[in-house]
């Protein structure tokens, strides 16, 4: 028998017993976080359409859309507010919808980032609704134009997502190899 060594072990096992696992999954969390502030980022720029007035609120009225000042049951917007034209990210009112990105989702070498609030979806991809006697607007069809916020964020963040995983892969090997 020729001298040398063994190990009664996987490669799985072995890549494991290094960390590379841990590391990996530390890789995708600090890519999930990147992608998480870039996306805040682009939701939290200002519009450039419309300018709303202070406190203005605004209701559906036999098919109209009328302004109204604020009420206690419904108080408007506390300061003035510009909107978002089409093809621009929304512009944040109430920054719910970047208040609710997170990082919501950890799988086997996945990460998922994203909301939970489905108006984001509509937002992203714009919306086109029949109106009818009872819709939100009867009589006549919605359409929201797409306004972009989650597409600009991850190509923004691409780069920073892959230098994230390049130095926390390369501190793992560093660390275990060197």
């Amino acid at each position: 028998m020729k001298p040398g060594w063994s190990l009664n072990a996987s490669p799985d096992q072995m890549i494991g017993a290094l960390g590379f696992y841990a590391a990996r999954d530390a890789a995708l969390k600090r890519a999930g976080i990147e992608l998480q502030g870039e996306w805040k980022d682009v939701l939290n720029q200002a519009g450039s359409g419309k300018t709303y007035g202070v406190g203005s609120a605004f209701i559906t009225w036999k098919g109209r859309v009328i302004p109204v000042k604020g009420t206690p049951t419904n108080p408007g917007r506390s300061s003035a507010h510009t909107a978002s034209v089409a093809g621009e990210p929304p512009a944040p009112d109430t920054h719910q919808l970047g208040q609710s990105i997170a990082v919501v989702d950890m799988g086997d070498s996945t990460v998922r980032v994203g909301t939970n609030l489905r108006y984001g979806l509509a937002l992203e991809y714009g919306v086109n609704v029949s109106g009818s006697r009872t819709g939100p607007h009867p009589g006549r069809n919605y359409v929201l134009q797409p306004r972009p916020h989650a597409r600009p964020a991850a190509k923004a963040a691409q780069g920073g997502m892959t230098n994230a995983v390049r130095y926390t892969m390369g501190s793992a090997g560093r660390k275990t190899l060197g």
